[in-house]
């Protein structure tokens, strides 16, 4: 696997995806909104606007992820995957590529949803670098997850419904470690058995990823 190539494939996937905007320029905005109507509808109830902020901005995150799986890009033409395979591309490349770009994606999305969550919730950042750890863990197994999914689902008509319901229910683990920490921490206990899930989970799916690149990329 060379790392000139991924880095090729992510470029490429990036220019498509700054030019086009199908996913963060058309999830993002609704990610908001949808932060802002909830908000709205807790009133001026400070308390409970607090008990629900991170988990309400890990459910925009997670929608983000289902989105990106039912996206089709510049990975899944014919086109890319012919020239992967005159070209002698190792088999996985174009999966973490996937894996790569979806991250980038994922991170973007993150910088946006933190500071609106914070504002409209009122949050207080708890748990320091125990929740910096484990939200970067949750959002590359987000990745990872969401690139499988995609990868598996690439060549079926039904994309757009199967690839979420692959992602969702598999990535909760990794959501509910986040949302713990806070809580975990005010409470006076360590949050690492936390923190020790979320890298459980991204050491399941990427062993995962290495395991069944091969055949993905033999039945796409």
């Amino acid at each position: 696997m060379s790392g000139g190539q991924v880095a090729a494939l992510v470029r490429a996937e990036l220019r498509l995806e700054t030019r086009t905007g199908d996913v963060l320029r058309g999830v993002a905005p609704y990610a908001v909104a949808a932060l802002v109507v909830l908000a709205l509808s807790v009133d001026a109830d400070t308390r409970l606007l607090r008990q629900i902020g991170l988990g309400a901005g890990g459910a925009v995150l997670l929608l983000f992820g289902a989105q990106s799986a039912a996206r089709r890009g510049l990975l899944d033409t014919d086109a890319v995957r012919t020239l992967c395979a005159v070209s002698g591309v190792a088999p996985g490349t174009v999966l973490l590529a996937r894996v790569v770009t979806t991250a980038a994606m994922l991170f973007a999305l993150t910088a946006v949803v933190v500071p609106v969550t914070v504002v409209l919730f009122d949050l207080t950042p708890v748990g320091g670098w125990w929740l910096a750890a484990t939200t970067v863990l949750a959002l590359v197994g987000l990745a990872t997850l969401t690139a499988l999914a995609a990868t598996l689902v690439a060549a079926t008509s039904v994309r757009a419904v199967v690839a979420p319901l692959l992602v969702v229910p598999l990535s909760v683990p990794l959501l509910l470690a986040v949302i713990q920490i806070p809580a975990t921490v005010t409470y006076g206990s360590t949050p690492l058995s936390w923190l020790l899930l979320a890298a459980l989970v991204d050491l399941v799916l990427v062993t995962s990823a290495v395991t069944l690149a091969p055949w993905l990329e033999g039945v796409r």
